[in-house]
């Protein structure tokens, strides 16, 4: 102990400070450095059939890019406040989307409107609500689902499931269709 008060500008204090700092900076370094949102894979382009319109009854669903891979979403919510959601089956697939209400009144869109298909024949539908409303606060777009979409209206957002962290040849399907819409995994 003697030793460590023999160190010059406070001994015992400067080297648990530079203790912590130094643990701190690993950490950060390990964590993908702490801003809180990790880094999203990016489905091919090439792959995903961008543009494609799948019609069920009164709605149309069109695939306006491809989709994102992401282990964990979340942010900070304000007040310092920061919370994250860790994909419980292994990743979040987000799909952008574009959404039209054929219908001559307001609706509201259906939670079971879409599900994403593997090549395996599994399927996943949407997130919950609490996923949807955190990725949408966090990147300021409009929800989709639950949300009322005006007769006629359109409606660009993205949707959130949860799958496998090994699913491949993934589509988006639409409810009451057969017909898909590869995303780009």
């Amino acid at each position: 102990m003697r030793r460590l008060r023999s160190l010059p500008g406070g001994g015992a204090r400067t080297l648990l400070g530079s203790l912590v700092l130094g643990l701190c900076v690993l950490g950060l370094v390990a964590c993908g450095g702490g801003d809180g949102e990790t880094k999203a894979a990016v489905g091919s382009a090439e792959d995903a059939e961008i543009g494609k319109a799948i019609r069920s009854g009164d709605w149309e669903v069109e695939l306006t890019g491809p989709a994102e891979k992401q282990q964990m979403i979340g942010g900070d919510v304000g007040g310092g406040t920061a919370i994250t959601y860790q994909a419980q089956n292994g990743v979040y697939v987000i799909v952008p989307v574009r959404v039209t209400n054929h219908m001559k009144e307001m609706d509201v869109v259906p939670r079971d409107l879409l599900v994403l298909i593997d090549d395996q024949g599994n399927q996943a539908p949407a997130c919950h609500s609490t996923i949807q409303v955190a990725y949408v606060h966090m990147f300021e777009i409009d929800l989709l689902l639950d949300s009322p979409l005006p007769a006629g209206a359109t409606r660009d957002s993205v949707c959130l499931f949860d799958v496998s962290a090994n699913a491949s040849g993934l589509k988006l399907g639409v409810k009451d269709t057969t017909e898909t819409a590869a995303v780009g995994f």
